[in-house]
């Protein structure tokens, strides 16, 4: 079933977990029209989590999310071409992730201009991006 965004993620997950942490650093830019624009890093090292430039990500969450393969496998290999994603309800807003999470190099732009972006953006990444209705 397709959820308001118009893909089939399912909802956030809920993550209580702490260490040891897969190797993982990554820059994100969030650049939202109206909005300041938010860069800020997170760090994933052994038991040390840290978020560097925001306190809107909890860094033991954002870490342990980084962990997951579906999480990894979207920031290194982009967006999947072969979902279907819905065009009726776009919105302005795009994050960038740079970096490596173990061996993965990272380096993937997501856009709010379709129903997948949103998604990914809302859903899957939903402990490493801010959320929009955060932002000030």
């Amino acid at each position: 079933m397709f959820g308001a965004s118009g893909c089939s993620r399912g909802a956030p997950e809920v993550l209580a977990y702490s260490g040891p942490f897969t190797y993982a650093k990554v820059l994100v830019t969030v650049i939202v029209p109206g909005y300041d624009f938010i860069e800020y890093e997170i760090n994933c090292d052994g038991d040390v989590a840290t978020v560097d430039g925001t306190d809107k990500i909890n860094a033991n969450d954002a870490c342990a999310s980084l962990a997951r393969g579906a999480v990894i496998g979207r920031l290194s290999e982009g967006q999947d071409n072969t979902r279907l994603c819905s065009q009726l309800n776009p919105e302005e807003g795009d994050l960038q992730v740079l970096g490596v999470v173990g061996e993965a190099r990272i380096n993937t732009f997501i856009s709010r201009s379709d129903g997948c972006g949103q998604d990914d953006w809302d859903v899957l990444l939903d402990h490493i991006a801010v959320k929009v209705d955060e932002l000030s």
